[in-house]
């Protein structure tokens, strides 16, 4: 799709372009194109896009709208009666209201701690670098099948407290969940979902049970100690979560290190710059945030009441999505939105990346530390000449999740 063609769309032109198979590789310049002549438009499809930063952020922070999962992923698909996994999604934290939401995630909160985080730098680490130990020994290897793809996954379940042996399977679990992720859901890929989470809800059970009556040091354990003024979690609820974490926490970190390397490695002078000043790596995991985020379009929302956002407004019950990616790239938020610069502010305007208000990602941040540890260790402290050898970039076909399938690299 070239620039000419994008300035010729309509507005729903545009929003289908983002949405259609195969996904646009750079579906940056529709997102301008599209808050230029419609940054808070009403689609043919039902569902209203908001492309700019301030209408993104009220979308996400206002209380006059809630997750719309039973309107729009579960229960309007007629399969849902018989699919264990249309099911599962509807009871996950992500989808959830106040109060349900409310009191589940308070919860959490007393075991999800940033000391436990910080905690597994060590062990972020090691992993890390017995990874690019063997990447070394390869000279020229796939970034995402070494290293992005299965360090996010190991890294939760050694916070989780799932045993290691067992990695394997829930990498191939993950995957299986991940599939879903698409424009279009297939009966082939929601059957293997269906049989993918009844065998991983029950293996998670019985991990629960075990920390319940033989507790450890890991996140499992504390969630099924944590307790608020509403009492314990029962187990439905910290399985759903755990299938969450592993779920949504491996793909957006992979996509974070894999996208970002990419960035890098594509802008020259800001990777001499994070080389020559390592301190830089935090600044610059939020700048990738910003410039690539992992999660390009926000969960549907549904208005619960008459209300307005820029000024236009909504009827109680229409579907409402905020565009995480065009908002990033707002220049009306964050001059210069289509250069990368690690050294970006962000005490005005955060980005989006991992959302705003009542939903904010629980695990960013344990996604930031293995981001920082996985890019600096890879570009500054172990291959200062790595370079992508790929010719040709091949992209997820996922709306919502922007990501690379393989990554040809070489230290040489």
């Amino acid at each position: 799709m070239t620039a000419a063609d994008v300035a010729e769309m309509d507005a729903d032109d545009l929003v289908l372009a983002l949405l259609e198979i195969p996904q646009p590789d750079d579906p940056y310049p529709i997102y301008h194109r599209l808050r230029e002549i419609a940054p808070n438009h009403p689609s043919i499809l039902g569902m209203r896009f908001l492309s700019r930063y301030d209408d993104v952020w009220e979308l996400l922070r206002s209380p006059s709208f809630h997750m719309a999962v039973a309107e729009t992923m579960a229960k309007s698909d007629e399969r849902y009666p018989t699919s264990a996994w249309l099911q599962a999604v509807e009871s996950m934290l992500i989808f959830a209201n106040p109060p349900r939401h409310t009191r589940i995630r308070g919860v959490l909160s007393r075991a999800f701690t940033p000391r436990r985080v910080e905690a597994l730098r060590p062990r972020v680490q090691a992993l890390v670098d017995g990874h690019l130990d063997r990447c070394a020994e390869q000279g020229t290897f796939d970034l995402i099948a070494e290293l992005a793809g299965v360090l996010p996954c190991q890294v939760i379940c050694a916070l989780l407290g799932v045993p290691m042996e067992d990695v394997g399977q829930i990498e191939r679990w993950t995957a299986d969940i991940a599939a879903t992720v698409t424009p279009v859901l297939g009966d082939d890929v929601l059957a293997a979902a269906d049989r993918t989470i009844v065998e991983f809800h029950s293996y998670l059970r019985k991990l629960v049970a075990e920390r319940r009556s033989h507790p450890e040091d890991d996140l499992l354990t504390a969630m099924v100690h944590a307790e608020d003024q509403e009492g314990r979690l029962d187990d439905d609820e910290l399985v759903s979560f755990a299938v969450t974490l592993l779920g949504a926490g491996t793909e957006t970190t992979t996509n974070l290190i894999g996208v970002g390397t990419l960035a890098l490695c594509q802008t020259p002078d800001q990777l001499r710059k994070l080389r020559e000043d390592p301190d830089l790596i935090s600044g610059a995991i939020e700048e990738l945030l910003r410039f690539e985020p992992p999660v390009q379009m926000g969960f549907v929302r549904v208005a619960t009441e008459d209300t307005a956002i820029g000024g236009e407004e909504i009827v109680e019950n229409e579907l409402v999505i905020g565009l995480i990616g065009a908002a990033n790239h707002d220049p009306a938020a964050f001059p210069d939105p289509a250069e990368l610069r690690i050294d970006r502010p962000f005490d005005r305007r955060p980005h989006l990346a991992f959302g705003q208000g009542v939903h904010y990602c629980m695990g960013a941040a344990l996604g930031r530390l293995e981001g920082a540890i996985a890019l600096r260790t890879l570009l500054v402290d172990r291959f200062p000449d790595l370079r992508v050898v790929d010719e040709e970039l091949t992209w997820r076909n996922a709306f919502t999740l922007r990501g690379l399938e393989r990554l040809m690299v070489s230290v040489a």
